[in-house]
């Protein structure tokens, strides 16, 4: 029998989180769901765990192990092309569900029948202590909100990924673009959304852990596949052209202000350079536009970005912004 819900489960090398994932899985109230996990060839034991719990649940789990190590977009898909559910929840091995959260979701897309996308609010915490230090969406910096296609070019976080369930039938037929090797997902939810709106159940079901080792490393490679995947979207959609180009200034903007603030001056520049390239859809909080000024003003060269801080300035000043 078909279920309503995979949950599509991702790993590797996480056999020390594995167990408390699949674990919020099996706590859930709603019963009609499978797990698919994806195993990308690990070797501390994940494998071992997992066939133990498939053995206590038969025909819960369907388990694809991997024979060599293929990346993370190669797994994702492992486990979504093995997805047979109306609706796909995808979890990475070291995140976890909250309860209600299968429930919940599957009845708003029920409800919602022109939805491509319903995704929750959720909690980020630490690898190395279980307390909350915040949530993914705000009402002030990033509220809960319908939302469209469109909405995605806004942010390349506008939702977390383990809050997220989709409608199967909405989902790229071939998954993951296999050319992003490290950030796959912000495209494939571009994709989904094409199909249909998106929408949220307003409580937190989902927990999100970050980590902080490689963090400079994953940024390098995070910025590479995010212009590679603007540029397949002005390749692939012309509707989405203005998006792309607004969504790739705000992707120099954030690598540039984190550069800055690691004091790399010479890697914030040529990034701002790249920003100011596409003409608008750059953002401004005050603190951010004070500190680009002075940095603009100060430690650059250029005579020309020395006039476009100038008036960002004035403009922004014009409206308040100090």
């Amino acid at each position: 029998m078909i279920p309503k819900v995979s949950v599509a489960v991702v790993t590797y090398q996480q056999r020390h989180f594995l167990e408390a994932a699949i674990e919020s899985v099996l706590g859930q109230e709603f019963d009609d769901y499978e797990i698919v996990v994806a195993d990308d060839a690990s070797t501390d034991g994940s494998r071992e765990l997992l066939e133990s719990y498939a053995s206590r649940s038969p025909g819960r789990f369907r388990l694809f192990f991997a024979e060599h190590n293929s990346g993370i977009t190669m797994n994702t898909n492992r486990a979504l092309l093995n997805c047979r559910g109306d609706y796909v929840a995808l979890l990475p091995g070291d995140d976890m569900m909250l309860p209600g959260r299968l429930a919940k979701q599957a009845a708003w897309l029920d409800a919602n029948r022109d939805a491509s996308i319903c995704y929750s609010n959720c909690e980020h915490f630490d690898d190395d202590r279980p307390e909350v230090h915040g949530l993914h969406h705000d009402p002030v910096t990033n509220p809960m909100r319908d939302a469209d296609v469109h909405d995605l070019f806004r942010s390349m976080t506008f939702f977390s990924g383990t809050a997220v369930m989709a409608r199967r039938a909405c989902l790229p037929a071939s998954g993951c673009d296999v050319r992003l090797p490290h950030v796959s997902d912000w495209l494939l939810w571009v994709e989904t959304a094409r199909k249909g709106r998106i929408g949220f159940v307003p409580e937190t079901l989902a927990r999100y852990r970050t980590h902080a080792a490689g963090a400079s490393r994953k940024f390098d490679l995070m910025l590479a596949d995010q212009l590679l995947a603007l540029a397949i979207v002005e390749a692939r959609y012309p509707e989405l052209i203005e998006d792309a180009r607004v969504m790739r200034s705000q992707v120099f903007w954030s690598h540039a202000m984190r550069l800055l603030s690691n004091g790399d001056i010479g890697g914030a520049r040529r990034l701002l350079v790249g920003a100011f390239a596409q003409g608008r859809g750059v953002k401004f909080d005050g603190g951010s536009l004070r500190k680009w000024v002075y940095f603009l003003a100060t430690k650059t060269d250029s005579i020309d970005l020395v006039v476009r801080a100038r008036e960002l300035r004035h403009r922004f000043l014009s409206r308040g912004v100090r």
